[in-house]
């Protein structure tokens, strides 16, 4: 079993009790995206990428103390990633993103020359869809309840 002294101590807890993650990155985390919007009376669509620095991401869904054990269990921190644990924006800092615009109509030669830049056109849309990628956490802190807990590197 991995992660065996933060294990023993939640099994002392409710298996049903709700746990707060907040997992922390000093680089590592690509977010993956599409979106659309519109310019002038021109409709566009638009997939993009952003290369994060450092910041942290959160649960993205309901998670217990019976799931933590079971994750943890399986998986040291450096094993973590993207496949087997949801996790959605917190607060993540210096992005790099580049957007690959898709236009929907036929852009007229007279409003090609006052159109946007890629950046300004995605930055504008609105995201339809979002996903993070990454692997290998630098730490996780772990709240129940009133209690806190926090995972920097791996226990075999």
């Amino acid at each position: 079993m991995k992660n065996k002294t933060l294990i023993s101590e939640l099994r002392k807890l409710d298996p049903e009790q709700d746990v707060h993650l907040k997992v922390n990155f000093k680089n590592g985390v690509t977010e993956v995206g599409t979106g659309n919007g519109m310019w002038d009376s021109y409709d566009y669509v638009f997939d993009y990428t952003t290369e994060w620095d450092n910041g942290y991401l959160i649960n993205g869904s309901k998670f217990n103390v019976k799931q933590l054990i079971d994750l943890l269990g399986e998986y040291t921190l450096s094993e973590l990633n993207n496949e087997n644990l949801y996790l959605i924006w917190g607060d993540m800092k210096l992005g790099f993103p580049e957007y690959n615009i898709m236009w929907l109509d036929l852009i007229d030669d007279e409003d090609e020359e006052d159109m946007p830049s890629d950046d300004d056109l995605g930055m504008d849309g609105t995201i339809d869809d979002v996903e993070y990628q990454f692997s290998g956490p630098d730490s996780i802190e772990i709240e129940i309840g009133n209690m806190s807990y926090i995972l920097v590197g791996d226990e075999k």
